[in-house]
């Protein structure tokens, strides 16, 4: 066995040879590659990831890529995120299959905690970062290099630095 999660009214298995099982001992998914991640879903459902970078749940797999380290419910009502390894961490958004890139990292995540609308997550460096649902959406919803920081914000950061020196 190489990982495990729990859940409402579930109990699930990763094991070594690529198969997902429960409590009873049945067989729900055989993946290729060893199970690293497991997640038990508030909905019901579950979801695997593997080291030869493979995702999936009941029903259904893709192909990801890296070392899939991580399966969490994304903060806030709805959606999961895969985090995988392949020399830097990214961070997948995934449903009933792969969806989109959303953020990346440059160290390995390692750890993870998840309550509420607030994910937090460990890396190999010993930095923590909490995520907040609504922040995550309205920083997502501003897309690559919006942000509000504009002529007069950047002025006035530039000041602050002064008056610190």
């Amino acid at each position: 066995m190489t990982s495990g999660a729990s859940g409402v009214n579930t109990v699930l298995f990763g094991h070594s040879n690529g198969g997902v099982s429960d409590l009873e001992g049945t067989s729900l998914a055989n993946p290729t590659g060893s199970i690293r991640s497991l997640a038990a879903l508030d909905d019901g459902s579950w979801m695997y990831g593997t080291d030869e970078g493979e995702v999936g749940g009941d029903g259904w797999k893709e192909g990801l890529g890296g070392s899939v380290d991580v399966i969490v419910q994304r903060p806030g009502k709805t959606g999961t995120w895969a985090i995988s390894w392949s020399g830097n961490s990214s961070i997948y958004s995934i449903g009933r299959s792969m969806n989109s890139l959303e953020i990346e990292h440059p160290r390995r995540i390692s750890s993870y905690s998840r309550h509420g609308d607030t994910v937090v997550l460990g890396d190999e460096n010993g930095r923590i970062y909490s995520i907040n649902a609504d922040f995550l959406e309205r920083r997502l919803s501003e897309g690559p290099g919006e942000g509000g920081d504009d002529d007069r914000t950047s002025l006035m950061r530039e000041r602050l630095r002064g008056l610190r020196k």
